[in-house]
């Protein structure tokens, strides 16, 4: 039974950091939506935890994967999504949208206008101009470069 229950908390957190909703989850491995919270924040920790004594033993390697492993258990959200939920406003949710619109990194949205951000769904007038004013002051963006 103990290994049953280490094993789907392993698979629940695999399913969170490839993207999958907390419904699916919940719904395919009947966990509770506490518990799937409870999981993320305790992996989050040890894979921190782990990261930084990593770097005590010189294992810079190791330690930069389990810091994006800990960055990725955060957020929810695949590696490739991870620069766009460090922006206000951008959760799992907005950061798949953006990146299936084509805005894949900071610098993709720091180089648009906010007008073209306005037309992905989730994405209004306000939060389109605030995440490219934010993308701005991360990325240096020429005139230039904007599209």
């Amino acid at each position: 039974r103990e290994l049953l229950q280490v094993i789907r908390g392993a698979l629940s957190l695999k399913m969170w950091i490839s993207g999958q909703s907390d419904g699916e989850i919940e719904e395919k491995l009947g966990i509770e939506p506490g518990d799937l919270r409870n999981l993320a924040e305790n992996g989050e920790w040890l894979c921190y935890s782990f990261s930084e004594i990593s770097k005590l033993f010189g294992e810079k390697k190791v330690s930069e994967w389990l810091r994006i492993l800990s960055m990725r258990i955060r957020y929810g959200v695949p590696e490739e999504l991870l620069s766009l939920v460090t922006l206000k406003g951008v959760g799992r949710v907005r950061a798949k949208l953006l990146y299936e619109a084509g805005y894949r990194t900071v610098r993709d949205i720091a180089e648009a206008e906010p007008e073209q951000l306005e037309r992905i769904v989730g994405i209004g007038k306000q939060l389109s101009k605030e995440l490219v004013d934010q993308a701005r002051s991360l990325v240096y963006v020429g005139p230039s470069d904007r599209q």
